[in-house]
């Protein structure tokens, strides 16, 4: 969850910005005060999903980055903005629409493709969540 404060603070001009409120909102915390580039690899229809805005999160086994790290898929570049530690049931009976499909069927077969037939609706995974950069977010 970002840090907001509503008085001036002396990094204010390299690390903040101000809302409509004029409220300054610090970028979230991680574990080092810095965010991060970090990496997912995607299937070929699954970085279709990612750029179409089809696909939200991505559940992986280990947890591979921080709130408000960024990734790129291709030229684009998205941003973490939640990560959840859930049994894979919560995926495939509440997010499965967020991972990119129309049913929890299908992501279950898509699970299984990808995961040598394994599929353990018991185990934890890490779920990311992430959001589309825009470009004068970028700038």
């Amino acid at each position: 969850m970002p840090r907001i404060d509503t008085g001036p603070s002396p990094e204010e001009s390299t690390t903040t910005s101000r809302d409509k409120t004029g409220i300054s909102v610090f970028p979230p915390e991680t574990k080092n005060g810095w965010c991060s580039v970090v990496h997912f690899p995607f299937s070929p229809a699954m970085r279709d999903a990612v750029l179409n805005g089809k696909k939200l999160c991505t559940t992986r086994y280990e947890k591979k980055g921080e709130i408000g790290d960024y990734f790129p898929v291709d030229d684009v570049l998205f941003q973490i903005v939640d990560i959840w530690h859930a049994p894979l049931y919560v995926v495939h009976q509440l997010l499965y629409r967020l991972e990119g499909t129309d049913s929890p069927e299908a992501f279950e077969k898509l699970w299984r493709g990808l995961h040598r037939g394994h599929f353990s609706t018991g185990k934890e995974y890490w779920i990311h969540f992430f959001a589309r950069c825009s470009e004068e977010a970028i700038l």
